[in-house]
């Protein structure tokens, strides 16, 4: 191997910034060096490096474009290390090149540093390389069209006609086959993919739903004038183009806004001026508003008299105790007593048995949602 280069930087000096072309990592001997990256149209500080530690560019732990500047927190000095000294035959934008390279960076930083523990952080593990691999391919994937929305019908408790859909994602991997949303999801409002992943979603669904619309017309069966329910994320929530991106997508499908409920969490109105804003810029379009896993906050009650809410999902831990648990089933019966009163409509969630929807019938519950009526399913099951 070469002999490694030195490199110094004054406090302030980039080191690197989006779209250069350099071609390799660093140690960090003496000093810090700040990590700066675009989310979401602003300019945060997303990590730090420190003596000691192993400055990779974003490219090293990222398949897409550099994303990232660098800039010397304090004097720094480097060792430069070329990356065809590490990894001469691996120059690809394979992802795994790239979890290669960071193992390699990791035992450089163990040798050139004997004193320092072993790194126990994101790029030293199993599993932190597992995740930093899955998170090149999800946002590969987002690119490459491997996303897809999963309908699960939401049906009359009496007739079992379906009334909506709610649309739920779900990644067809080109190896590992269908993944589960509890594998990405998380991931991707951790690496900021949310927001992108979150708009595909309601424009797609919007889509789904009016061409279910379209051919219900045509065929005359029962899922004519069917609503789409879609989740928002916080992270969408917070998302400043959010209504933007939701006006586009009702104006590109042309389905009528009515047709179209978003299912928010209580943990977005924490914030209430901020989310009375959000509800009327829904208003304003024409949108519905749903309040999903309605009783497990601290201020479940307090939101139905602050704020515009349409329907409340009743929360499934709540349906699956109330066959066994007489608290639960109070509670459920005082939620759906309450809705009518308030002129809501109310969705029970979680529906496995038939036990289950005799009882809802018994107290007056509008909707059902779960497998009793049907699993999650591709659009062609409804076609």
């Amino acid at each position: 191997m070469a002999a490694l280069q030195s490199k110094a930087l004054a406090k302030g000096e980039t080191l690197f910034r989006d779209g250069d072309d350099a071609d390799c990592a660093y140690v960090v001997e003496v000093g810090e060096v700040v990590i700066l990256a675009n989310v979401s149209g602003v300019e945060r500080v997303i990590g730090c490096v420190r003596a000691g530690e192993i400055l990779g560019e974003m490219a090293m732990l990222d398949a897409g474009p550099r994303s990232a500047t660098a800039i010397a927190k304090t004097d720094v000095r480097l060792t430069v290390i070329e990356r065809d000294q590490l990894v001469s035959r691996l120059a690809s934008a394979d992802p795994v090149m790239h979890l290669l390279l960071t193992v390699l960076l990791n035992r450089l930083r163990q040798q050139l540093h004997p004193e320092l523990p072993p790194r126990d952080a994101l790029v030293s593990s199993d599993a932190g390389l597992i995740r930093i691999k899955l998170e090149n391919e999800l946002r590969a994937g987002l690119g490459a069209g491997e996303m897809q929305i999963y309908l699960q019908p939401i049906a009359d408790i009496y007739t079992r006609k379906i009334a909506g859909f709610e649309a739920l994602v779900r990644w067809q991997h080109p190896e590992k086959g269908l993944v589960r949303p509890d594998l990405f999801i998380q991931l991707a409002e951790d690496s900021g993919l949310m927001v992108p992943l979150g708009r595909w979603i309601v424009h797609e669904a919007c889509r789904i739903a009016q061409l279910l619309e379209q051919q219900s017309n045509k065929a005359g069966v029962a899922h004519s004038g069917a609503f789409i329910s879609i989740n928002v994320s916080t992270m969408q929530f917070r998302d400043p183009e959010f209504f933007d991106h939701l006006s586009l997508a009702l104006s590109e499908t042309g389905i009528n806004p009515q047709r179209v409920k978003l299912e928010i969490t209580e943990s977005a109105l924490t914030d209430g001026e901020a989310a009375k804003r959000w509800i009327k810029q829904c208003k304003a379009l024409g949108v519905r508003v749903a309040l999903d896993d309605f009783g497990t906050g601290y201020s479940s009650l307090s939101y139905l008299h602050e704020f515009d809410i349409d329907t409340l999902k009743i929360d499934q831990s709540f349906i699956r105790k109330m066959m066994t648990d007489q608290r639960s089933r109070h509670i459920v019966e005082a939620i759906i007593a309450l809705s009518k009163k308030l002129s809501l409509e109310i969705i029970a969630e979680g529906i496995e048995t038939q036990e289950a929807i005799d009882v809802l019938q018994a107290l007056e519950c509008q909707y059902i949602q779960g497998y009793i009526i049907a699993k999650p399913a591709p659009l062609s099951a409804y076609l």
